[in-house]
């Protein structure tokens, strides 16, 4: 059990993590701050060099489980039952914060009320990424307004009465912070296969607490599945919003043909406009973009009608152990 008090605890969940693990460890120890805070790691079975980088940082707090035992949520809420920190700032493995002043951009937002519950952080995609998972992680963020604001989300009766509680409900573990009384108190992560985030911003956000987008709290990441495998992923976030938070994500046939040609058609005008991608992966992305778009779309229609029963066939998680966590 941790004794000593932190400003924040830098939590991040491993499990074969090998191939950024090593970037995350040295930007969190290469922060910028006048805050206090520790990186704790709970490693559930890794058996690539995972256990070895991080014994090569003997700051990191490491706490090993049998992945048995791993969950989404339920081991985030333990690694807070074991913290002795005022906030909880959660990072996947492949998520690499970019820059120094990272962690001061994840814990600004919670000076301007005490009602704030959680903040997200920016995601900037690996610029060699699928065009496909390059468009939409900008679009995702750049949708929460400008990096030099503070954007809020909150319900109450104007919202309500509008009829968009829904749309305020992001929330990603990927890159985020949370008060770690409200962890221990009020409002755990559900103990749930996928989605404990969205589930943790929609119980906030019911609470009458506020989350915050922080884009200053930006980091590095992007899942760049091959297809099979981000079909699946696609499958395994639209099935655990749903069992999570009770939203289904329709896609009629109309929108998975119109839909995915209108989706090809802005990824080829991102290929074209990109000055990340060299022209062999260009060509390349001009090819796999509409085979992408059509898998997102016929994932999420799966995902709504699957019984609980089925699920496991499709999903990404019963299929590789060894995913980002």
């Amino acid at each position: 059990m941790a004794t000593k008090h932190f400003d924040t605890t830098i939590f991040v969940p491993t499990l074969n993590g090998e191939e950024f693990l090593e970037q995350l460890i040295q930007a969190v120890f290469s922060q910028k701050t006048k805050l206090t805070y520790e990186l704790f790691i709970i490693d559930s079975g890794s058996t690539d060099a995972t256990l070895n980088i991080i014994a090569k940082y003997p700051k990191i707090r490491l706490h090993q489980i049998p992945n048995s035992e791993f969950g989404h949520g339920k081991t985030r809420n333990l690694a807070t039952s074991m913290s002795d920190s005022t906030y909880m700032v959660f990072l996947t493995q492949d998520a690499v914060p970019a820059h120094h002043n990272w962690l001061n951009g994840m814990i600004e937002p919670f000076s301007i009320s005490d009602k704030i519950a959680g903040v997200f952080g920016k995601q900037i995609p690996r610029p060699n990424c699928t065009v496909t998972i390059k468009r939409e992680v900008n679009a995702v963020f750049n949708s929460f307004g400008s990096d030099l604001s503070i954007m809020i989300q909150r319900r109450g009766d104007l919202v309500d009465s509008f009829g968009i509680q829904e749309s305020s409900g992001f929330f990603s573990d990927v890159n985020s912070a949370i008060r770690s009384d409200i962890l221990k108190g009020s409002i755990p992560f559900r103990d749930v296969k996928y989605s404990e985030d969205q589930a943790f911003g929609k119980d906030a956000l019911a609470k009458g607490y506020i989350k915050a987008y922080a884009p200053l709290g930006a980091v590095y990441h992007s899942n760049d599945f091959n297809l099979s495998n981000y079909s699946k992923r696609r499958f395994d976030e639209a099935y655990g919003l749903r069992k999570a938070t009770g939203a289904t994500q329709i896609v009629t046939l109309k929108e998975l043909i119109l839909g995915s040609l209108r989706a090809t058609l802005r990824d080829w005008v991102f290929i074209v406009r990109d000055k990340e991608y060299r022209l062999l992966k260009k060509c390349k992305e001009f090819i796999k973009a509409p085979l992408y778009n059509i898998a997102i779309r016929k994932a999420i229609r799966k995902a709504a009608t699957t019984p609980d029963d089925q699920a496991n066939k499709h999903s990404l998680e019963h299929k590789l152990k060894s995913k980002a966590r």
